[in-house]
């Protein structure tokens, strides 16, 4: 295995007491107790993992109740209010939800290795038993065998979205709000597969719970007053400025009792006719490529009803630094802050640390050596306070990190990583991408995957 000489103590006993599951946490601690659990019995397990929609249930019915209300296509852009008249109402299926637990929408030899790295930071240095629903497509192939177990061992109930839904589009993030629908938490908090939390998530559910229906948190990139959309979901919301917060849906959080369920259809509503709501939304007169698809669909969904929502502060980024003045850090990662302006998730930016770039060693680093955050978040409401760097930074970066780099254009506070977290998250979390992507069980999962394909 690689990075052996600079593992830490405790990475080094995982190792040697077992092949396939690591034992001790990222201090040494003995293992948490769900890490104790026995696996569910196959009739328990196979309840927990398996809500397609050729099974009659109340998901199954829930599924075609949506999917007819999403027919006839619309044709104008207003035409959504048809489907919330038309669509399930909180009071007929709020029988199928119960709780809080965090949702990743994660399959195949893409995504679901990073999405299992960052489930077990949650449980290992967290110690976080939150339960966890890991969704895929029918037509992705999922876990078997030991990584089943293990997964079975770790309270992640792996869940399928089947039938000709699965197989109607190529563009996975359009199942994005289906499957936060579909979970069976009332409070989900969704993180896609290449966001990590590296703070417990507990003071926010119980914030959630007191008065919000969804939290969103923001991207670097902003929207405008000239796209279309605006004339149809009740007006441009950023007031007098051309420009206004655009919204990552990398971590957001939805309370379906508290009045987020219907917003959280439209949104659906909106993803399932991307061909019409995407263009809607981005094709502004200035607007870019940069962060297109399904992410402001949320907040737009919620403006749209008129639902009240909160949006975090403005992100900070993590990554190298850049000494040429003015000194800056080349942000792979998006760093998203918690109320107390904390460091709550880290999300890379492009490149991911995919398990195809660990064993064809494209990355020895994860380039997160510094964090700077704003000095004054009030001057990234008014404008588009993110900027590319040049192609030759860009391709600097991507030999000695993960991801495309950006940096702010205002002034930063900036400080090394290790610092703001008191250890060293980089070597901690390469560690454990080890760990996970040289066991046993991964490969033999990736070995299925390649197995399918051909």
């Amino acid at each position: 295995m690689r990075h052996q000489d600079a593992a830490s103590s405790s990475t080094a006993q995982w190792r040697s007491e077992s092949k396939d599951l690591p034992t001790l946490n990222a201090n040494g601690h003995p293992k948490p107790r769900f890490l104790n659990q026995q696996p569910h019995s196959d009739d328990v397990h196979q309840d927990r993992t398996s809500i397609k929609l050729g099974k009659i249930d109340g998901t199954h019915l829930l599924v075609h109740s949506v999917l007819r209300a999403f027919s006839p296509a619309p044709r104008a852009l207003g035409e959504w209010q048809d489907f919330v008249t038309k669509s399930p109402k909180w009071a007929q299926v709020k029988h199928l939800f119960n709780g809080m637990g965090i949702v990743m929408f994660a399959g195949g030899s893409g995504t679901f290795p990073q999405a299992l790295v960052s489930a077990v930071y949650l449980r290992q240095t967290l110690e976080c038993d939150l339960p966890i629903e890991i969704w895929r497509l029918e037509t992705e192939v999922g876990p078997t065998g030991k990584l089943e177990n293990f997964c079975s061992n770790l309270d992640i109930s792996l869940r399928v979205v089947g039938g000709a839904y699965s197989r109607r589009t190529t563009n996975k993030y359009t199942y994005k709000p289906a499957v936060i629908a579909l979970s069976s938490f009332d409070k989900v908090l969704f993180l896609d597969s290449d966001a990590v939390l590296v703070r417990t998530p507990a003071a926010l559910f119980a914030d959630l719970h007191g008065h919000k229906t969804a939290v969103f948190w923001r991207d670097f990139w902003t929207l405008q007053r000239n796209a279309s959309i605006w004339q149809h979901v009740g007006g441009w919301p950023g007031g007098h400025s051309e420009y206004h917060p655009s919204q990552e849906s990398g971590i957001l959080m939805v309370c379906k009792s508290c009045g987020g369920w219907s917003p959280l259809l439209l949104c659906w509503y909106f993803n399932f006719h991307h061909q019409l709501y995407y263009d809607a939304i981005y094709k502004g007169r200035y607007h870019g490529s940069h962060g297109e698809g399904d992410k402001d669909t949320f907040q737009v969904a919620w403006q749209a009803l008129e639902v009240p929502f909160q949006m975090m502060h403005p992100p900070a980024v993590i990554g190298p630094l850049i000494e040429d003045p003015p000194r800056k850090v080349c942000g792979g990662t998006i760093a998203q802050l918690d109320w107390q302006r904390r460091l709550l998730v880290m999300h890379h930016n492009a490149n991911k640390w995919r398990y195809s770039d660990w064993v064809s060693s494209r990355f020895e680093t994860l380039g997160m050596s510094h964090f700077a955050q704003l000095q004054h978040e009030e001057e990234a409401n008014h404008a588009d306070g993110m900027d590319d760097l040049h192609s030759a930074e860009i391709y600097t970066y991507q030999r000695q990190g993960i991801g495309w780099c950006v940096t702010y254009n205002l002034p930063t506070h900036i400080r090394p990583l290790q610092e703001v977290l008191g250890y060293d998250l980089e070597r901690r979390f390469i560690d454990l991408i080890s760990l996970v992507y040289d066991s046993e069980m991964i490969q033999e999962f990736i070995a299925s995957t390649k197995e399918n394909h051909n």
